[in-house]
């Protein structure tokens, strides 16, 4: 069977969550700083860490079958992927930042900028007149150094552009982690191994919100806590072997349900309650 590659970004915002979440998935141990290719507990597969901006275009080729980074790259990339999970992190907003808002001042502004498709769908879009300035490394110096009159860059929380006096004159678009996959037919033994891996990574990702609530309830008061624990598909309720008529009740709910339930369940006169965070939650 031919190994099969999920390519993961090597440096940047998305490098260490996209690493804690393979460990937590239970498909990595730790990795050298330095290494490109990891093997993996899942047999067939291995882990490649390569540039966010070229994974799309790894995927889309199918030179990998996997792969993680963000938003913003999948647009930027034109690549025909398959949008498989949103993974809970890296999240940024692509924006306009300046010294000034030059699109007053000026009938043509030079903008500098990493994401050059994205700029010039975004100047197209408010019919500027704009000269595109693609650079390869951080663009937050250009206006200062008057190389450029704005910046179309990706930010989480600005504190960047403020270092370097830059106001956010737009924001264009949001971004995420994504994690995406090839587009067309695997064989046979690929898909299964591209299959495990999807399922790891998604039971991972849907436990991260998820909460075990378990309690002891006596017998009668049931009803009226089953009332308030829906959890996935009811809760279970079981026998305690104890002098007193009590039952265990537990439920898998979402985490901004727990202090609502808690507090009733204790309201109505459940005792002993236990609240678990959950590795896996595999529908």
């Amino acid at each position: 069977m031919n190994n099969i590659f999920m390519a993961i970004p090597n440096k940047g915002r998305l490098h260490y969550p996209s690493v804690k979440l393979l460990q937590e998935a239970g498909i990595i141990g730790e990795i050298g700083n330095r290494e490109l290719f990891v093997k993996t507990r899942i047999r067939g597969l291995e882990i490649l860490l390569a540039r966010a901006a070229d994974i799309p275009k790894l995927v889309a080729s199918g030179s990998t079958y996997l792969g993680i980074t963000g938003a913003d790259m999948v647009v930027e990339s034109r690549a025909k992927v398959r949008i498989l999970q949103r993974l809970g992190f890296g999240y940024a907003d692509i924006v306009v930042a300046g010294l000034e808002d030059a699109f007053k001042n000026r009938k043509k502004v030079r903008i500098a900028t990493q994401l050059p498709r994205i700029a010039k769908l975004y100047c197209r879009h408010r019919g500027v007149d704009a000269e595109i300035i693609e650079v390869s490394g951080a663009c937050e110096t250009m206006p200062r150094m008057r190389l450029s009159d704005l910046i179309i860059d990706i930010t989480s929380t600005g504190t960047t552009l403020r270092l370097h006096g830059l106001k956010i004159l737009d924001k264009i678009m949001k971004s995420e982690a994504y994690l995406i996959g090839y587009p067309g037919e695997l064989p046979q033994e690929e898909r299964e191994t591209f299959n495990k891996t999807l399922l790891a990574i998604r039971s991972t990702v849907n436990a991260e919100n998820m909460r075990m609530i378990m309690m002891n309830v006596p017998e009668d008061i049931l009803e009226e806590v089953v009332k308030i624990m829906p959890g996935m598909g009811g809760p279970t309720v079981a026998r305690i072997e104890s002098k007193e008529n009590l039952l265990e009740v537990y439920a898998v709910v979402r985490e901004e349900e727990v202090f609502d339930i808690v507090v009733k369940a204790k309201k109505i006169g459940a005792r002993d309650i236990i609240v678990l965070k959950l590795e896996k939650v595999i529908p």
